[in-house]
């Protein structure tokens, strides 16, 4: 189910760029415009890159994790070590 789940939230980004028809077009007259539309940018791509791609290696490190989990764990002795 947390796979499921983390599939669903790297491609909601990406089916809402392919769906949604986004023309930007921008006229920058000043440097604060520019380091706006710049910030702007820097979190498009966080957003649609970085956060698909944080969710597909978390999934990947989990699945690996739990295939070796089980057989590595050592349990903890009296003092809890």
């Amino acid at each position: 189910m947390r796979i499921a789940a983390l599939v669903v939230t790297a491609a909601v980004p990406w089916l809402v760029v392919w769906l949604a028809p986004i023309n930007i077009s921008v006229n920058i007259h000043s440097l604060p415009v520019l380091i706006a539309w710049l910030a702007l940018g820097l979190l498009a791509f966080g957003v649609l890159v970085l956060l698909p791609l944080a969710a597909v290696l978390t999934a990947g490190v989990w699945l690996t994790a739990r295939r070796q989990g089980a057989a590595t764990v050592q349990p903890n002795d009296e003092h809890g070590v």
